[in-house]
């Protein structure tokens, strides 16, 4: 039986905000949590929380926090690898994967390497280039015509395997997972890295603007009536329907509002929901999804590190309302450079996504390094359409060709569904949480 509340929440923030599913027979367990039965019923118990460590944010300063960094990282990889005997390995373009690298070089674990894109973009060629200095075993996963062919395969099952909570603009994930699992079953990602050590990056990814906005507002009650009222302007329900949940789905919004107040400041209840709950929702459904094809490990999430990065200056970084600031990214990227200074100092001098190193932003000279690369690549991702290399993905045009061959599913009518015309929507990431989400109900009304 579907869920109202956690259907429409979906809608809204991109996951229900609580503990329900979209079945309404069943609810999720709370994180660190478990169940208990005895005499007296059925009781929730928590066995862990951040809470006191995020309430210590602060007690290491930033020389301290650089100091331990290595030590810390390189233990919690130690011993994740401790009983791996192969393994695949994320290389992206960015800082969280080739820090796990200037571990992993030094590991005697059979690693192959592997990102995926188009061919030609910064994340196949930037992961190649490094792969070739140091002499790594890599794998390419491009997007081309094989996995052009087998995208609506995909797109299903991560509708099936996130139960209806997926994206469809995610398939390629589920799609790279499957291709690298003849090596391994055990992947090592660069998963939470950025958004616990540089908060501001959760901002447009595992962190809705909506839910920011009524994080942060002194009126909850009047950005929870705009935000269902922009539901009935979407068009994907009927109207009859979110009128029917209306007061159910404010009531639960205004509730989760309340709950999550928990220290004196703002911002650090925010960083202790996206640590708690967010993490989880955002890139549960991809762990969830591609459990099927892999067991997934990051060094991001390990309890000690995260307990760790709590008592830092970290969660106070964004303290006026996750608004970027430069100097703000630059104390976050500079969390890594300790690490692949003691590790695989080459890794400091090649360059990344942003078209600057490592070494560009440790150095006195700060901005002025990385202003050069970081000009050209604003400059050439405003132009993308002259530059390949920054074509990584073309998810609008493979999603508007999934439509396009499935536009019977926005077209559904039955119960509370309400057809639109996928043509006129506005925002890919909407069609797609919608197109998953109705995939996963044409099996259950």
């Amino acid at each position: 039986e579907p869920n109202p509340l956690a259907l429409i929440e979906l809608s809204m923030f991109d996951y229900p905000l609580q503990n329900h599913s979209l079945d309404n027979n069943f609810n999720q367990l709370d994180n660190h949590s478990y169940l208990v039965f005895d005499e007296t019923g059925c009781r929730e118990i928590e066995y862990y929380t951040y809470k006191p460590f995020i309430e210590n944010s602060g007690s290491l300063s930033w020389q301290q926090t650089y100091e331990q960094t290595p030590v810390i990282f390189n233990n919690i990889m130690d011993t994740i690898t401790a009983n791996l005997h192969k393994l695949n390995s994320a290389l992206t373009s960015g800082f969280d994967s080739r820090t796990v690298l200037s571990n992993l070089y030094h590991q005697d674990v059979d690693t192959k390497y592997y990102s995926w894109g188009k061919p030609g973009s910064f994340e196949i060629e930037i992961p190649k280039r490094i792969s070739r200095k140091l002499g790594l075993d890599y794998r390419s996963i491009l997007f081309e015509k094989k996995f052009i062919d087998d995208y609506s395969f995909y797109a299903d099952q991560t509708a099936y395997w996130t139960d209806g909570t997926g994206n469809a603009k995610r398939t390629n994930v589920m799609y790279s997972h499957s291709q690298l699992t003849s090596f391994s079953r055990n992947m090592m990602t660069g998963y939470f890295g950025s958004e616990i050590l540089r908060p501001v990056a959760a901002n447009t990814t595992i962190l809705r603007p909506a839910l920011v906005k009524l994080f942060f507002s002194k009126y909850p009650e009047k950005v929870v009536e705009e935000l269902y009222q922009r539901e009935v302007k979407k068009g994907f329900f009927t109207t009859e329907w979110l009128q029917k949940h209306k007061e159910e789905v404010i009531d639960n919004s205004l509730t989760f509002y309340k709950k999550s107040f928990i220290y004196d400041k703002r911002h650090r209840d925010l960083y202790h929901f996206m640590l708690k709950d967010t993490l989880r929702k955002f890139f549960g459904q991809e762990y969830h999804s591609c459990r099927i094809h892999s067991c997934m490990h990051t060094p991001y999430f390990d309890d000690e590190f995260v307990e760790f990065i709590a008592q830092t200056p970290i969660p106070d970084l964004e303290e006026d309302g996750m608004d970027s600031k430069s100097c703000n990214l630059r104390l976050g990227q500079l969390f890594y450079t300790p690490i692949l200074e003691k590790n695989l100092p080459q890794l400091m001098k090649m360059i990344t996504g942003r078209l600057y190193s490592p070494a560009a932003v440790k150095s006195p000279l700060y901005p002025l390094t990385v202003l050069p690369g970081y000009g050209l690549y604003r400059f050439k991702n405003k132009f993308s359409k002259y530059f390949p290399s920054m074509n990584v993905f073309s998810a609008t045009l493979w999603n508007k060709n999934l439509y396009k061959a499935h536009s019977e599913v926005f077209e559904d009518s039955r119960e509370f569904l309400s057809p639109v015309n996928w043509k006129e929507q506005q925002g890919y990431s909407e069609l797609g949480k919608h197109f998953a989400m109705r995939r996963w109900l044409s099996d259950k009304i």
